[in-house]
């Protein structure tokens, strides 16, 4: 996190601080080191210091004004020095310049200057490229409370010209800096006021800087901006998305939440991820509120992980603390995790005939009772419905379809989004419907019959001779044929119909 800053001088003349037509007090919140126009700060040696001083933006709770405030951390390393720098586009009206700053330490015995204020003006209109008027005051902290720095607008500068090479000349005029612009010509290019502590290695914050002009006042509040946490989850195998806002799951599955920290080293973009530790909070389905899940450290090259497997939705966030204590706490964007159902289906036979009933059960997880399935076949213009039950205790279901299309049908059980889960669908199923047989023969068995015994009267009459009539087979009136067994010898016998 820490680095190395070259001199660096922010001029931007693309912003005005010119009235407006009437006298106002103007506030401007400056997030962290996200300076407005017309407003930028330096870093350099203090004279006879180091060239290129390192030094790490600052940022702290507590503040003058507001509720935090910003500065420049030297990590006790004196030489060099930093601080705020403003344009003043009309230097002729400067009638207030201020700042409140604090010392993050006692001054030690014997401590040099703790920095300075320093002018440039330029009244050629050159914007600064040729020559301009330069003077300093030095500053000192005698305390480590917050003290108001100024006015230096109404401060008797020692002033001398820089003809924008490398020669130096005391002009020997003393003035205030709204004197001096008018007694040269006017407002120019405007002037550059800055305000710089360091040279003692002391680190300091600063806020409240009012500049006014003409009657109107500027007020910078440099609030800063605190430490961040990002919560991250596995989306999939091998990939990890920061800050992913949802994450859908199906029942039984499980996410690795991930959690870490880092602070804005410059105060707005180039973070720099610190140790410390996280906790992870959770709200699961109709929970008000949040619950601890637990904590865990983290190092700035790894995160605190937790390992989580909702079965309904929940929300997750992760605050995480820093072992540096110049960071404050923070919490993480809000996580959803959706769950999606999980569906058991089961067919009791894979193969049916046209018109039978095919019976499907099965069990939806979690397992809520009253919860609406439907079984639904798959046809040329998509899923359709066949019919709809609810679920029972644990989930369970059972239905039962008819079947009627010859071949191979696909069924499927839907169910919609109800009590904290995702709807869903569950694994398709083929059973194969195949057609009815042809009608058996009935079976039957032919007999002969029985005839009936059949005696003619005349058959009767003719019974003391000896002679017999016997009906022969079929009706009586079939023909019949009339046999003698112990009549006179030479009985023909005859041919006899009724």
């Amino acid at each position: 996190m820490k680095r190395t800053l070259t001199i660096l001088v922010t001029i931007l003349l693309a912003a005005s601080l010119a009235s407006p037509a009437r006298a106002a007090t103007i506030k401007v919140t400056v997030p962290g080191f996200d300076f407005p126009d017309g407003l930028g700060w330096l870093v350099g040696p203090c004279p006879g210091g180091v060239e290129n001083p390192a030094t790490d933006f600052y940022y702290a709770r507590g503040a003058y004004i507001g509720s935090h405030a910003t500065g420049f951390h030297f990590g006790g390393v004196p030489g060099g020095m930093a601080g705020p720098q403003a344009w003043v586009e009309e230097p002729t009206g400067l009638a207030t310049f201020v700042m409140a700053a604090r010392q993050e330490t006692a001054p030690a015995a014997g401590a040099p200057d703790d920095g300075y204020f320093t002018v440039l003006y330029d009244p050629s209109g050159s914007d600064f490229s040729g020559g301009y008027y330069w003077a300093r005051r030095s500053l000192k902290a005698a305390t480590s409370d917050w003290a108001l720095w100024g006015d230096f607008a109404d401060v008797s500068m020692d002033w001398w010209w820089h003809d924008g090479a490398q020669n130096w000349t005391n002009v020997a005029d003393t003035g205030t800096i709204a004197a001096l612009a008018t007694s040269k010509g006017g407002d120019g290019s405007g002037a550059l006021l800055s305000i710089e502590f360091g040279c003692a290695g002391r680190n300091f914050f600063m806020d409240e800087l009012q500049i006014g002009v003409d009657g109107d006042t500027s007020v910078y509040d440099f609030e800063g901006v605190p430490a961040d946490t990002d919560i991250t989850a596995r989306v999939g195998r091998n990939q990890v998305e920061r800050e992913p806002g949802r994450v859908v799951i199906t029942h039984g599955q499980s996410r690795f939440l991930l959690g870490d920290g880092y602070g804005y080293g410059d105060g707005v973009i180039n973070e720099g991820f610190f140790d410390g530790s996280a906790t992870l909070y959770r709200s699961r389905h109709g929970q008000r509120g949040y619950t601890v899940v637990g904590t865990k450290g983290f190092l700035s090259t790894g995160y605190a992980r937790f390992n989580e497997a909702p079965t309904r939705r929940t929300r997750y966030y992760i605050r995480s603390r820093s072992d540096f204590a110049f960071w404050e706490d923070s919490n993480s964007d809000v996580l959803v995790i959706d769950v999606r159902r999980r569906i058991r289906l089961t067919a009791a036979d894979r193969e049916v005939r046209r018109g039978r009933p095919i019976a499907f059960s099965g069990q939806i997880y979690p397992g809520d009772r009253a919860v609406a399935v439907r079984l639904q076949r798959r046809t040329s213009r998509g899923w359709v419905t066949l019919k709809s039950v609810r679920t029972t205790r644990g989930g369970r279901y059972a239905v039962v379809a008819t079947a009627r299309r010859l071949g191979f049908n696909t069924f499927r059980i839907q169910v919609g989004t109800v009590g904290g889960n995702l709807g869903a669908v569950s694994p398709s199923l083929t059973v194969k419907v195949n057609r009815n047989p042809p009608p058996a023969s009935p079976s039957s068995t032919v007999v002969n019959p029985t005839p009936p015994d059949y005696v003619d009267d005349d058959l009767k009459a003719r019974a003391s001779t000896g002679a017999r009539r016997t009906a022969g087979p079929g009706h009586p009136s079939a023909p019949v044929i009339e046999v003698s067994t112990d009549g006179p010898a030479g009985y023909a016998p005859l041919v006899w119909s009724r």
